[in-house]
């Protein structure tokens, strides 16, 4: 930017003009004598400008030809910047620099002045910092995220670009967006009509807490789409050892809108269904083969041209630097700077969508191009007024000759001195370190350290091994590979013989939870959940308040303020499990039939109860598969000297028929006791519900 008096140029982060010393943004002083306004030359130093005197025209001197300079410049003041004195203008003289001065005094002919490097300081004009201003909300979470992109970004980049030459840092961070924008929109994965995509993943660890549910544990996947035909199919295994956990395939088919799921050591069947539409829409924007760009795969590079040349011309030169290093590992490397204030970054990112959205070019690359334009919209307004000024992004990119030796992105507060600093060292041909650092100006402390091992790191074809060691905790690993095939034939189901979820019998849905029960499945959930349902709370786990003492017979419930509702359990109950608050008992006949009750002080009013119910039953529809669906009217209730209130919830799934009743009171304003009975078989009697009714409050004091 200029400035307004000078019409030098001003760093727009500087508070002075380091030339007239005005401040930055103040408006420019009229000025009464013209011939006084103007720079005048002295051996290539570009004197400022001289204010005006108000009390009456100051006439200037002439400038004689052919005088050299005699007398030397006083070293200047800092930081103080004098006003002048009414006297006359005397000619400012050029500083003395170390080879005598030859060119002449040369007044300023309406012919552009070439400014020759001054080798001594010339005096700088501070303020004293204001006051930072308050955050707004989060730190910038938008703005942080992209840090956070670029450093990902600038890994994969460097690594795809492999050599660099003689390049410029400017050309190297550009190459490297024009790749990631290209891939992006325009490589196999944003292009392909259809993919096969394979991975693994397999975990290791000594920490104690997860040694016995992930060592060993072993996931493959294989992911496979067709965007033409609309259809999609999923097979997953999960194994430890000898043990399966899960061995999944599922598909979807959105021309004949029908979803199948088959698990075989749960159920020996295919399952089939048909999709619902809220489930259908969500599935058609992923599969949909023109969800994003037309037909026309030219459309997919285009958009991607325009995006990078967009974002290229706002970028600035002067953010590029580069400077030689060396480290104790690589010895010397090549510093490939890119340095950005959080506010630059904030106009870049906002003066590029604003060209976006406006260029009919790029939007017509798109088939839902109103959804484009609302995205534009809605990045706009999260990035803009949420940049700190104090606030300087510097991404590293270190090469040794023409080969890629490391990265790291600093983000700096100018203001606090304090540094966030991930860092990226090559330490052989695939292995890599990355740290995550702190510096407050004094001591630069190392949070975490991740070890990754790179055995193949390209596009639709990696294999890496990422270990985090936890201090105090142990280590775990992850080996993960991923294979992408794209265009070509996938692999459906055949679902001719699957059967349809309206027909499975009541056989048929015991048979699948007797076989979950009983999988390694369930044992896994419930590790990694840390409760099970099997195993009974000791009674040291559910105490009471202090000054509450249960009877032979009785449980309690508290809120959260510590009021204690105490009630009788009938003697055919089991206490499942539970907390201060809420616990679950189940009761089993002879026929094996089993009810479920949940007892909970509720955090809710009796209204917002109510509520709660209503939105609990709201999912049950004929459109979602289900039947005969009703919720009764509220019904009173009378036990002892409290009124209880009643509602029965009931449908039909296939063969299957639920019914729920819910009984409820108020204990105070904030706090409901409610009392919720899943009993389909109606093996639960009406004496015991009436003891779970007979409560005693007594209220925290």
């Amino acid at each position: 930017m200029k400035c307004s008096n000078c019409g030098n140029e001003v760093d727009p982060n500087s508070a002075y003009c380091p030339v007239c010393g005005t401040k930055v943004g103040a408006e420019a002083t009229p000025n009464p004598v013209e011939q006084a306004s103007e720079p005048v030359v002295d051996n290539g130093y570009v004197a400022p400008a001289q204010e005006p005197v108000v009390e009456e025209p100051i006439q200037q001197q002439p400038i004689q030809e052919e005088i050299p300079v005699q007398q030397p410049v006083t070293q200047a003041q800092e930081p103080v910047y004098q006003e002048p004195v009414q006297q006359p203008i005397q000619q400012p003289v050029q500083p003395v620099v170390e080879q005598p001065v030859q060119q002449p005094v040369q007044p300023v002919v309406e012919q552009p002045v070439q400014q020759q490097p001054v080798q001594q300081a010339q005096p700088t004009y501070q303020a004293a910092p204001e006051p930072k201003k308050a955050n707004n909300g989060s730190k910038h979470s938008v703005i942080t995220l992209v840090g956070i992109i670029a450093v990902v970004a600038v890994v994969i980049g460097a690594l795809c670009l492999v050599l660099f030459g003689s390049k410029s840092p400017e050309k190297i961070y550009k190459g490297m967006l024009s790749k990631a924008i290209n891939e992006s929109l325009a490589g196999d994965a944003a292009t392909a009509n259809s993919a096969i995509v394979e991975s693994t993943v397999k975990i290791s660890t000594d920490i104690d807490d997860a040694k016995d549910m992930l060592d060993g544990l072993a996931v493959d996947a294989k992911v496979q789409y067709d965007r033409a035909a609309q259809q999609a199919v999923v097979d997953l295994n999960v194994a430890k050892g000898k043990e399966k956990y899960l061995n999944l395939k599922a598909m979807g088919d959105l021309v004949a809108k029908v979803a199948a799921v088959e698990e075989s050591n749960l159920y020996s069947k295919m399952v089939k269904a048909d999709i619902p539409d809220e489930f259908y829409e969500g599935l058609e924007e992923v599969l949909g083969k023109d969800y994003t760009f037309e037909t026309d795969a030219a459309a997919n590079k285009k958009a991607a041209k325009i995006l990078y040349s967009t974002i290229e011309s706002n970028i600035k030169p002067e953010w590029f630097s580069k400077e030689k290093v060396t480290t104790q590992d690589n010895g010397k490397l090549t510093d490939n700077m890119l340095t950005i204030r959080e506010t630059e970054l904030e106009d870049l990112i906002v003066a590029t969508v604003k060209s976006l959205r406006t260029n009919n070019d790029f939007l017509n690359c798109f088939t839902y191009r109103d959804e484009i334009v609302d995205m534009l919209d809605s990045i706009q307004d999260e990035v803009e007024d949420m940049s700190d000024e104090d606030v300087v992004y510097t991404v590293h990119l270190y090469t040794k000759g023409n080969k890629f030796a490391g990265a790291a992105i600093v983000h700096r507060d100018e203001y606090y001195e304090e540094e966030e600093i991930i860092e990226i060292e090559k330490k052989s041909k695939k292995e890599y370190e990355i740290r995550f650092e702190t510096n407050d100006g004094s001591d630069l402390e190392v949070l975490q350290t991740i070890k990754v091992v790179a055995n193949k790191l390209d596009t639709n074809d990696i294999d890496v091994e990422v270990t985090i060691d936890i201090e105090d905790e142990g280590y775990i690993t992850v080996a993960a590979t991923t294979n992408a095939k794209y265009n070509k034939s996938i692999e459906l189901l055949d679902v001719s013989k699957a059967v349809d979820y309206t027909e499975l019998t009541e056989d048929d849905m015991q048979e699948i939870m007797d076989n979950l029960q009983e999988s390694p499945l369930y044992d896994l959930v419930e590790q990694f959940v840390g409760t099970t349902s099997t195993v009974s709370p000791t009674s040291e786990k559910r105490t009471p308040p202090s000054g509450v003492t249960l009877q032979a017979g009785q449980n309690f419930v508290a809120s959260y303020d510590d009021d204690v509702i105490v009630f009788s359990v009938p003697n055919s109950f089991e206490e499942d499990y539970g907390g201060s608050s809420y616990v679950r008992f189940s009761k089993e006949d002879k026929t094996k039939y089993t009810a479920y009750v949940d007892v909970d002080c509720e955090w809710d009013t009796l209204d917002e109860y109510r509520d709660s119910i209503k939105s609990a039953t709201e999912y049950y529809t004929e459109d979602n598969g289900y039947s005969k669906v009703k919720l009764s009217d509220e019904e009173q209730v009378k036990v002892g000297d409290r009124t209880f209130y009643k509602r029965t919830f009931t449908y039909t799934y296939g063969s299957y028929t639920a019914n729920r009743t819910y009984y409820y009171t108020p204990v105070t304003d904030e706090y409901t006791y409610a009392v919720e009975i899943d009993d389909d078989d109606g093996i639960i009697t009406d004496s015991e519900i009436e003891k779970l009714l007979t409560i005693q409050i007594t209220l925290a004091k």
